[in-house]
């Protein structure tokens, strides 16, 4: 869902999920993501497949 936060399954950082577009990658859909690197805002688009919902944890907790 929008404003989830998520990480790839294979690790990196925490990121927000903006949204999620059709056709991007073969019997997926790409979900759209930002995070910082540093000050720098980052945004890339993933699989739904490689991400996995973070659980809500300290790190999470300090941001709400």
């Amino acid at each position: 869902p929008l404003g989830a936060i998520v990480r790839l399954k294979s690790g990196g950082p925490e990121m927000t999920v903006t949204r999620v577009s059709s056709g991007k990658f073969v019997g997926t859909p790409g979900v759209v993501c930002v995070w910082f690197d540093k000050s720098a805002q980052q945004e890339a688009t993933f699989p739904a497949e490689a991400l996995e919902k973070c659980e809500a944890g300290p790190r999470s907790a300090a941001r709400a």
